[in-house]
């Protein structure tokens, strides 16, 4: 079995040795360029494009994590909310991994602390501003938990739009 341990291949998950190290680079990297999240997210994106792996999702992992710290994050929060703005940018399958994280988070924001869930809450609405407050890609998974059901059905609902989103054909050419 493959152990992770290479430098990656273009395109392919990333072994369990790679994530690691990405994601503890990507720690550093952040934590040293405080100042600049330009240059944070700049090194962030050459890191991925030099050593020809897919680093899209530990990266907005990784910087979703330390936003969310507790007790609370190292660096002020409006610098990790540029880093994932930058990266967004940057990064062609970022926003895709955004959706879904934060689509995983709000589907457990029952179960999520509540520093957390503000915290996520001011993050996304700072995010979606810089995209004229666009929530359309959030619209299929939270609609059943903000209609007046509220959350009594929320699972078999975003599962059934979910499946109608699978179904609609790819749109052509």
């Amino acid at each position: 079995g493959d152990d992770g341990g290479g430098g990656g291949g273009g395109g392919g998950g990333l072994g369990l040795v790679d994530r690691t190290l990405m994601e503890e680079y990507a720690w550093l990297l952040v934590s040293q360029f405080e100042e600049s999240h330009k240059d944070a997210a700049k090194l962030l994106h050459g890191l991925a494009e030099n050593l020809a792996i897919d680093a899209c999702e530990p990266l907005v992992e990784t910087l979703l994590s330390m936003l969310l710290l507790l007790p609370a994050p190292r660096h002020r929060q409006t610098y990790y909310a540029c880093l994932l703005l930058d990266i967004s940018r940057l990064l062609t399958p970022a926003p895709r991994m955004l959706v879904r994280a934060v689509n995983t988070l709000y589907a457990s924001l029952d179960r999520l602390d509540a520093e957390l869930a503000i915290r996520l809450a001011d993050w996304l609405s700072f995010h979606i501003s810089h995209f004229g407050f666009n929530l359309e890609p959030f619209e299929a998974s939270w609609a059943p938990r903000l209609s007046p059901g509220g959350a009594a059905g929320a699972a078999d609902a975003a599962d059934a739009a979910d499946d109608a989103a699978a179904a609609r054909p790819p749109p052509p050419k």
